[in-house]
């Protein structure tokens, strides 16, 4: 069993038009700024767990910028956080944990390195024991993760996010509508939940 990576350019598309790149910069530094306050505000948030390295990539920026633009989420990224120690110590994990627990949401940008990451499969464990019955973790498959998941078995049990006509068999559950281009599938299930939808749910 396997992951299908999702259909990236989704994200960065309106990115592409001049008139609309400024903007999505922005979105990206509002980022930046909100993930050091202490208090959130009242619009849904979400821990980004993701390999530091991944930054450097133009599709997280794009997806970071995607979540505000069209959810109106914000993201959470700790490289962002300026309020946590400069280096690397016991006292980050104890932060790291307390904004998990803060944003409402979990969110694994799952590049093929962030699996083999440490610090990303830490996050996982936390983001399992405070999000995962409450239904609000999901993993986003940025690369094809294909094969058996060899040392990372457990990687089958969580929801992760797919395109809208990646997966035609499954359906909207209550044969609901949507436009949303990405979807929330569980392991085991038949329908999908729109991902807009899923976002917008504030359950902790």
């Amino acid at each position: 069993m396997g992951y299908e990576a999702i259909n990236i350019h989704s994200f960065d598309a309106y990115k592409l038009q001049e008139n609309e790149y400024r903007r999505a910069l922005g979105k990206v530094q509002y980022s930046r700024y909100f993930s050091s306050l202490n208090e959130y505000t009242e619009r849904p948030t979400a821990f980004i767990s993701h390999k530091h390295s991944d930054l450097e990539k133009p599709h997280l920026l794009s997806f970071l910028a995607y979540l505000k633009k069209v959810y109106n989420v914000d993201p959470y990224i700790d490289s962002f956080d300026k309020t946590l120690p400069r280096e690397t110590s016991g006292e980050t994990a104890i932060r790291i944990k307390e904004k998990i627990d803060n944003c409402n949401k979990f969110i694994l940008f799952a590049t093929n390195d962030a699996i083999d990451s440490k610090w990303c499969n830490w996050e996982l464990g936390i983001g399992d024991i405070q999000k995962m019955k409450s239904d609000c973790l999901v993993i986003i498959p940025i690369e094809k993760i294909s094969g058996e998941f060899t040392g990372s078995e457990y990687l089958e049990i969580y929801p992760y996010v797919v395109n809208r006509n990646a997966y035609t068999p499954y359906k909207l559950k209550d044969n609901v509508s949507s436009s949303d281009e990405f979807y929330v599938k569980k392991p085991n299930e038949y329908y999908l939940e729109p991902f807009g939808e899923w976002l917008k749910k504030k359950v902790r």
